[in-house]
């Protein structure tokens, strides 16, 4: 039986491509063979998980905790509008900057979960989706900081 004190490594190098996220996988005393417990999406930062079981297990946390610098994006951070990539953009939007409210992935303007749209909140305005090449991120700027 596989007990949560028995964890002896949490390996992070695997990335599936279609999630576009990094595999979670954990490794137990006296086995050759990891099982993969989450998924660290790449895009948005969240974990999903297999198994809620190994949700507060400090040394998965710990590992969790080394992926967030790979995120381009994550909710709440602040950044500028910069530059377009097509004619939908919203030209009033140029130079401004907004804090990041949510991501879409439902296809419908073609982003994908690899190429999401980013919903911002610029104070003033209503909210926009943008590609995240038309954005950039503000040092230091999360939300309230």
């Amino acid at each position: 039986m596989r007990r949560i004190v028995d964890i002896e490594e949490v390996i992070t190098d695997y990335v599936d491509e279609f999630l576009n996220a990094v595999a979670i996988d954990v490794y137990f005393k006296d086995e050759d063979e990891g099982m993969n417990v989450a998924y660290f999406c790449l895009d948005t930062g969240k974990v999903f998980w297999k198994d809620y079981l190994y949700t507060g297990v400090p040394i998965i946390q710990d590992a969790i905790n080394l992926l967030y610098p790979l995120i381009k994006y994550q909710i709440g951070d602040r950044v500028r509008v910069v530059k377009y990539s097509d004619d939908t953009f919203n030209k009033d939007f140029m130079y401004k900057e907004g804090v990041t409210k949510r991501f879409n992935t439902n296809g419908y303007t073609g982003n994908t979960r690899k190429d999401p749209m980013i919903t911002i909140s610029v104070k003033g305005m209503d909210d926009e989706s943008f590609w995240r090449e038309e954005l950039i991120r503000i040092p230091g700027g999360k939300d309230g900081e």
